[in-house]
């Protein structure tokens, strides 16, 4: 039995572990589904498979309005994939390409343009532009449906440079305007008051393995998780923004909701995209258990482990730095003065009513916190690098620079440094040695043998 003969058993079972790993056309209506689409199952030979929605497009399928493809969970975890591919996908989704050019992309990762051309079609089917646009294709699609934000911020929020640009590709690849799709929406399930996305991933999720390490971070009055809500203030371009993540056990996804006195100046696919990183969504825990099957952490992975990232990577890291000479409980303790001595009260919310601060305002009364000594300089010099912009703790940033750079400018263990890397970029093949066995997924290797999953 071959890989495709697979797929369409996985298809005629509708195995919600296969959702993103391949999409399939139906020859006889030129339409693409994922392969959970609950319409009926089309025979084998009228049926084509393709390993990403841009393939399929590329082939002149279009998207299947019932299941819609664009909400389907990305897959970039393949043993088959070359690291660099890997890392291009990656930064193609958090917007690299929508300033910069291929040679751009390229130069980041080290290789010529031609090469990265050649590698993307070889291995996933088509060039790099096609899946950027794709994948700011899906984004609008979403953000028309289920936001009421204007179709301008829309276009620009997604990626496009032009409104011209952006209404010419909606309508070529969905068959309707922005405000058709919008009105059809709208009819549906009403204009809501916020920003509300869903994001699907591949089950099992392991959320109570989630939830305990989120309880053992929370910052009280930042942040809350509350039955499968987890809530927590930021603080965006001066806009104080309400984000929660609600997990949807029965849909297998999360539902993104963002709460704002006006409308936030910030990108939304940021958000997004760091709310994906956050889940660890596009991990398949089919390939992962397969990959691990004979490691000493073989049970761990049999219930879906996730690489859980963060919202907020400086706080994530400040934190990681205090906890290396001080109990979670006094750590947490000393989290909250930061908030209450450096930021102002920001929103009251209920039960939330601060932000943790940026690293220059922490900067700045960083003296008046009982930090022990070697902690306090450790702070002190990432706050230092992050304001020199020494140091990127976003998820575009290379890993193992990152990874480097708070070795050798903040003065951290090379443990700590991989395990900050790790949750701020996301990145599933990170750990000390680059010959790990664990590749491609040694993020994950790292995370269990140190006790972090």
């Amino acid at each position: 039995m071959n890989e495709e003969d697979i797929w369409y058993l996985a298809y005629q079972s509708r195995d919600q572990r296969f959702d993103g790993v391949f999409f399939l056309g139906v020859k006889s209506t030129s339409i693409y589904c994922r392969p959970i689409c609950p319409a009926k199952t089309p025979k084998r030979e009228n049926v084509r498979f393709f390993l990403t929605a841009t393939a399929a497009e590329r082939e002149g399928f279009r998207a299947c309005k019932r299941c819609k493809p664009e909400l389907a969970p990305l897959h970039f975890q393949s043993a088959d994939i070359p690291e660099q591919i890997r890392r291009a996908l990656h930064l193609i989704e958090n917007g690299f390409l929508d300033e910069a050019c291929i040679d751009s992309l390229a130069q980041q990762l080290g290789i010529t343009a031609r090469h990265l051309r050649r590698q993307f079609t070889r291995h996933l089917g088509i060039p790099p532009k096609s899946w950027a646009q794709t994948r700011r294709l899906h984004l609008a699609k979403q953000l028309i449906e289920q936001t009421s934000l204007p179709l301008t911020r829309i276009a620009f929020d997604a990626g496009f440079q032009s409104i011209r640009t952006f209404n010419a590709h909606i309508k070529k690849d969905f068959g309707s305007t922005p405000t058709q799709i919008r009105n059809k929406a709208n009819k549906e399930s009403g204009i809501w008051s916020s920003i509300r996305l869903k994001i699907a991933y591949r089950p099992p999720y392991p959320w109570h393995q989630v939830c305990q390490l989120l309880k053992n971070e929370l910052v009280e009055n930042v942040e809350t998780l509350e039955d499968h809500v987890y809530s927590k203030l930021m603080k965006i371009e001066d806009e104080i923004l309400l984000l929660k993540v609600r997990h949807l056990t029965l849909e297998h996804c999360f539902e993104l909701s963002i709460s704002y006195r006006s409308l936030p100046g910030c990108n939304i696919r940021d958000l997004v995209t760091q709310t994906r990183l956050f889940t660890d969504v596009a991990a398949n825990p089919l390939l992962l258990q397969q990959h691990f099957a004979n490691s000493t952490f073989e049970k761990r992975f049999q219930k879906g482990v996730r690489l859980v990232g963060t919202l907020s990577p400086f706080q994530m890291s400040v934190r990681s730095i205090l906890q290396q000479s001080m109990k979670a409980e006094l750590a947490t303790k000393l989290m909250r003065t930061m908030c209450e001595k450096v930021e102002l009260n920001s929103l009251p919310c209920s039960s939330l009513s601060f932000v943790f601060p940026h690293a220059e305002h922490l900067l700045e009364r960083i003296r008046d916190l009982d930090i022990p000594p070697e902690q306090f300089g450790q702070i002190q010099n990432l706050c230092l690098a992050m304001i020199n912009q020494q140091i990127d703790l976003s998820p575009v940033s290379d890993p193992f620079r990152l990874q480097n750079d708070l070795i050798s400018l903040v003065g951290l263990s090379p443990k700590i440094a991989t395990y900050i890397a790790i949750r701020s970029t996301g990145y599933p093949d990170l750990s000390f040695n680059r010959s790990d066995s664990f590749r491609p997924w040694s993020s994950y290797a790292f995370l269990a043998q140190n006790g972090f999953l």
